[in-house]
């Protein structure tokens, strides 16, 4: 090859490769394997948890909005995944910090959170015209423009729905065929590798297909019975990794999330084993093996 067809080649190259983050922001894992980092709301400074399957939204706690003087515009609608009923809430635009990327007009949700680590959540998807790295290993959250991120050989397409990643999930079970479900790629979902939805469960009579099914201590009671039961399947696969023996939460009780119910949740004790990168604008999942999963 010439010199000339050479150096056309290396600035081709150099034009297609990937170059550093337009920011890298220090998270800390906390309980649960919550992602904690630190967030400017209109100036104010706030300790906050970083969600994938939190939507395109900022969730504060009502009492901490106002102490910021954040007034509330208008009333919406909404509820966590343990709440079974819509509850009403306070909105408000604002702009939001994270390291150096600055987010004006984002929808603020104000409720009355009742755990002091979840006072402050934001949604992920606010940053979905980036691409948006979150490293487990070394914990940071590292933010790309898209048009200097390549694409990935090896990623797994997703759909948004209410501002969510959602990818299909295929379900070795313990007894039986083997399931296929939609999950929300959320990780803020927990200790688990999965959660599977009563809806779910139900239409696909699950508890007849697990063995040693036990309730989980921590996700509480319903009624005088236990909210969710954890059991182990054979195996769970996205794309093309998979993970053996993994624990799923069943929930028992319906209305997850206030009415709607996905199939399930991709969690943490599935993605915490990856850099997972969420490309929003190609809208592909890359889950990159970390060292210590190897």
């Amino acid at each position: 090859m010439s010199a000339m067809k050479w150096a056309l080649a290396l600035a081709g190259f150099a034009a297609f490769a990937q170059k550093p983050p337009l920011a890298e922001i220090p998270l800390k894992i906390g309980d649960n394997y919550r992602l904690d980092l630190t967030a400017r709301i209109n100036d104010t400074e706030f300790a906050c948890s970083l969600d994938s399957g939190g939507g395109d939204r900022i969730y504060l706690d009502r009492s901490r909005a106002e102490a910021a003087n954040i007034q509330a515009t208008r009333q919406g609608q909404s509820a966590g995944p343990r709440d079974g009923t819509m509850n009403v809430d306070a909105r408000a635009v604002v702009t939001l910090e994270i390291g150096d990327v600055k987010l004006t007009g984002q929808e603020l949700v104000m409720q009355n959170r009742p755990y002091a680590a979840y006072a402050c959540v934001i949604g992920l998807s606010v940053l979905k015209q980036y691409v948006v790295e979150i490293d487990y290993e070394a914990p940071a959250l590292r933010v790309y423009e898209a048009a200097s991120f390549p694409p990935a050989e090896r990623s797994i397409p997703f759909t948004m729905e209410q501002g969510n990643p959602f990818v299909t999930v295929n379900l070795d079970m313990p007894i039986g065929a083997p399931l296929q479900a939609r999950m929300s790629v959320d990780t803020g979902g927990g200790r688990p590798a999965a959660y599977l939805t009563k809806t779910f469960i139900d239409r696909h009579d699950v508890m007849s297909r697990v063995i040693d099914a036990a309730p989980d201590a921590q996700s509480g009671s319903s009624g005088g019975q236990p909210r969710v039961l954890a059991a182990h399947l054979e195996k769970l696969t996205v794309g093309s990794t998979a993970l053996a023996r993994p624990l799923v939460f069943l929930w028992q009780v319906k209305g997850f999330g206030g009415s709607n119910e996905p199939d399930g949740l991709l969690c943490p004790g599935f993605l915490s084993r990856y850099k997972v990168t969420f490309d929003y604008p190609r809208r592909m999942l890359i889950l990159a093996p970390a060292a210590r999963a190897r």
